[in-house]
């Protein structure tokens, strides 16, 4: 999760596969909704874009009887904002 400058708040929806801003008054938006959003959980914001990495968490080995589903390369998105 990240702020901007606005006081929006912008996070991840983990089983939704989504990007949403939550504005100051609690107004919840759907900025982006793409499967290749795996686990959204590293934020920055700059020049007016939010950048994302995925990090594919629930396909690590511990949670799928020792499969390793992880795919390569990691993905850093951005989305203006």
């Amino acid at each position: 999760m990240i702020f901007d400058e606005k006081g929006n708040l912008y996070m991840g929806d983990l089983q939704g596969y989504r990007i949403v801003k939550l504005d100051t008054a609690l107004r919840m938006t759907t900025l982006v909704k793409d499967d290749r959003l795996i686990w959204p959980d590293s934020y920055s914001i700059a020049d007016g874009y939010l950048y994302i990495s995925c990090s594919q968490i629930q396909k690590q080995p511990e949670y799928n009887n020792g499969v390793d589903k992880r795919t390569s390369p990691y993905t850093v998105y951005r989305i203006k904002i």
